[in-house]
């Protein structure tokens, strides 16, 4: 696996009069991309700690200085320009003051490094977050017009996020975590923010409510005796140390998140939809109401993978699961309009790509996309994890109608829809197989585009009842190709496969290295059956555990 480097998991589109930039989160670092040409504008982390100025580009005519790397570092950390941020690379320096005359020596950047797993932009283009995995951390930037990065805030969460939204008016991040909370947090830190003051421990022995009169056998009496001998109460853990409000929660392990606004008695009112592993979708009133639930939309045999709420038809939910199958939802009342199977609509198509080690009936939602070619022609676009197909569908009222089935050259991982162009931008597995999630692609093959652009064309369907308007995807050559440059997965997969990932506990190895990190959602299949109510709570907190833990490092880059 020697050059292999880490696909773009996670696209944004920043696309508007000021700026025309695709944002990729690509293993440990994000990218900004030019749309007009395709040239990397800006990497995250930098190689350097030089704080510039975001609309200077020689810094008053000066070079910058580089850091003197070793050979065999990733090249991403050999960069041209010279935008710094808060969190860029550690710096390792000698201890002891450099005494005068003494030669400085080269700084070695610390290259532990976290992956980023969500990525979102606000509808200005001004501000990108980011959620990295391994430390928990939602990381606020600022985009320049020229694309460049620099890092404004990190606060580290007490779990690993899910899924990451802003509120309508994107003053206030919301986000998911995998053990069923939702916080709030606001887009920039209030400045001189003090937390509630707590009342102060004071350190006292432990005393026991039972003595000798009240407990009588053998084994309390030991047990009031062990009591007696503690000396202190255990100290009260803290809170998180920056401003932050707990929403909601729920009992299982969360999946997804999503925003939408009704109308209640000639009002806008936001709600908070959040759907977990045991098969529920809650709706939940907004701030600062989040704690009452408004109704449930239910119906689903398994977890539920993908919340996608049609921004032309705000009254309807489309949500994606592990059946697999869609299922739209009227989520004001409530109430399922349709049930779409997809192992029964696309038997052949699946049968087909498949390999041989994975059934159709071990397969998930993983993406849901809304596009628009104009207010007539919409659709929406949907991918199922470790697949090389994307279903292009038409959406009437509650009734999604099957439009294309577009082959790819590799698994689909996200898509972002270029409005302004009409044209959409697919990430794509570029390191294993075409539907596969464990084997790499073999080193002698043909070089696959890990970020492709198709052309998006209206389409109408003729129907006896009427006419349904949709889109259909083209692949088209002559546009853009982006120049990435990302980082070394070599370093993962050693560190990774020396550990034995989950060999401990003797489970069948359902990813390969780098699919633990960007694939994942078969974790969250129940093993239903054959497990007794104690295997099946030890099944639960396993999964909470994966959530939590993650890869347990942060792999170093080559």
């Amino acid at each position: 696996m020697t050059g292999v480097r880490f696909p773009a998991h996670k696209l944004h589109c920043i696309d508007n009069e000021d700026k025309r930039i695709l944002l990729t989160a690509t293993g440990t670092c994000i990218q900004s991309l030019s749309l007009n040409d395709g040239k990397c504008m800006s990497v995250w982390p930098r190689s350097d700690d030089t704080d510039s100025d975001d609309d200077d580009d020689e810094l008053d005519g000066r070079p910058v200085k580089r850091l003197k790397l070793e050979d065999g570092q990733d090249n991403f950390l050999r960069r041209q320009e010279s935008e710094g941020s808060e969190a860029s690379i550690e710096i390792k320096t000698e201890g002891r003051q450099r005494q005068k005359g003494e030669r400085r020596k080269p700084k070695i950047p610390d290259l532990t490094l976290p992956h980023v797993s969500h990525l979102v932009t606000t509808s200005d283009g001004k501000h990108a977050i980011a959620i990295t995995a391994e430390d928990k951390a939602v990381r606020v930037f600022s985009v320049s017009r020229k694309g460049r990065l620099r890092q404004l805030s990190s606060r580290s969460m007490p779990k690993k996020s899910c899924a990451l939204t802003l509120t309508a008016d994107e003053t206030t991040i919301l986000i998911a975590d995998k053990f069923g909370d939702v916080y709030a947090l606001p887009l920039h830190p209030t400045a001189g923010y003090q937390r509630k003051s707590e009342t102060p421990q004071v350190q006292t022995n432990f005393k026991p409510s039972a003595t000798a009169l009240t407990v009588h056998t053998k084994g309390n009496l030991e047990a009031l005796r062990q009591q007696q001998t503690q000396k202190q109460i255990p100290p009260k853990k803290e809170g998180l140390d920056f401003e932050h409000r707990l929403l909601l929660g729920h009992v299982s392990l969360l999946t997804d998140l999503a925003i939408a606004q009704a109308e209640i008695q000639g009002k806008q009112r936001p709600f908070i939809l959040t759907s977990d592993r045991d098969e529920h979708i809650r709706v939940s009133r907004g701030i600062p109401q989040a704690h009452i639930i408004h109704t449930f939309c239910l119906g689903h045999t398994e977890f539920v993978s993908k919340l996608c709420i049609i921004p032309w038809a705000k009254n309807v939910l489309v949500a994606g699961n592990g059946e697999p199958s869609l299922r739209v939802y009227d989520w004001q009342r409530g109430v399922e309009t349709q049930r779409l199977d997809l192992r029964e609509t696309f038997c052949r198509d699946l049968e087909t790509c498949l390999p041989l080690d994975r059934s159709i009936g071990k397969l998930a939602v993983s993406g849901i996309w809304p596009l628009s070619y104009n207010e007539k022609s919409r659709g929406l676009l949907v991918a199922l994890e470790g697949l090389s197909l994307l279903f292009v569908f038409a959406l009437t009222r509650f009734e999604l109608r099957h439009v294309q089935t577009l082959n790819l050259d590799g698994n689909a991982l996200d898509v972002v829809d270029l409005r302004e162009q009409h044209a959409v931008v697919v990430s794509i597995d570029s390191v294993h197989k075409p539907c596969s999630v464990k084997e790499y692609r073999d080193e002698d093959g043909r070089d696959v585009d890990p970020v492709q652009i198709f052309t998006l064309r209206p389409e109408q369907l003729h129907e006896v009842e009427a006419e349904i308007f949709g889109v259909r995807l083209e692949r088209n050559a002559n546009l853009v190709s982006f120049r990435m440059d990302g980082i070394s997965i070599e370093s993962l997969s050693n560190k990774r496969e020396a550990t034995g990932y989950n060999q401990d506990k003797g489970h069948e190895k359902m990813y390969s290295v780098l699919g633990e990190f960007i694939y994942g959602l078969e974790n969250l299949r129940k093993r239903r059956g054959k497990a007794t109510d104690e295997e099946e709570d030890d099944d639960n907190d396993e999964a909470a555990g994966a959530a939590e833990g993650g890869l347990e490092e942060a792999p170093q880059t080559a």
